[in-house]
């Protein structure tokens, strides 16, 4: 009776042991359960902003090229009005002086020394090499009977006085004026040509 007795109460205690540590595997199964949804979400959110910094470096470069896009073009747009410019000088050197009482020697000399400053305030304020090379450029193209290479180009400049100064070499100072510029268009071994003129092939084959 006393073994029976002390086995009952051996088991009791054992039930009371499993139940207790049921308990706590119940708890602690609770919890990782919350710890593995916190883990979850906290991946999710990491992704996500991962996600957004890729999305903004994108952005972030097109918005580079942009700027790039919209330099060139600012760049064109202050050689053409440069260009332009060292046109109404050159060509209003030309128009006739209304002062017809003034002898025509000191008339021819007063109109040789205006050009000379003219042309000297396009040089050294008003014009960059880069304009000049423009208006020159178009002047000879106004009156060319083909594409002009960038030697041919070179030859007729420098028969016009321009000087090509600094360690660049002429073939890449005319290269770089006239790149990516609207008003003359270059065929792939022939040359450069008006935009606005119609190719000499073009209208012998009309």
């Amino acid at each position: 009776m006393d073994v029976l007795e002390q086995l009952s109460k051996t088991l009791e205690a054992l039930g009371a042991e499993l139940i207790s540590v049921s308990r706590r595997l119940v708890t602690e199964t609770v919890r990782s359960t919350s710890l593995a949804k916190t883990i979850n979400e906290i991946d999710s959110h990491m992704s996500k902003l991962a996600a957004r910094r890729a999305d903004l470096s994108s952005e972030c470069g097109d918005v580079k090229a942009l700027i790039e896009v919209l330099e060139v073009q600012q760049s064109n747009l202050q050689a053409d009005r440069e260009a332009i410019a060292v046109l109404i000088a050159k060509r209003s050197t030309n128009v006739p002086s209304a002062n017809s009482i003034i002898p025509s020697d000191r008339r021819e000399a007063r109109v040789s020394r205006a050009t000379q400053g003219r042309q000297r305030q396009s040089t050294t304020s008003g014009g960059s090499r880069k304009a000049r090379i423009r208006a020159m450029t178009l002047q000879i193209l106004e009156t060319a009977d083909r594409p002009q290479s960038r030697q041919d180009l070179y030859a007729k400049l420098q028969a016009r006085k321009f000087a090509f100064e600094g360690q660049e070499s002429p073939a890449r100072a005319i290269q770089k004026a006239l790149y990516r510029w609207n008003a003359v268009v270059h065929f792939k071994g022939q040359g450069y040509w008006l935009a606005s003129r119609e190719h000499p092939a073009v209208r012998h084959q009309a």
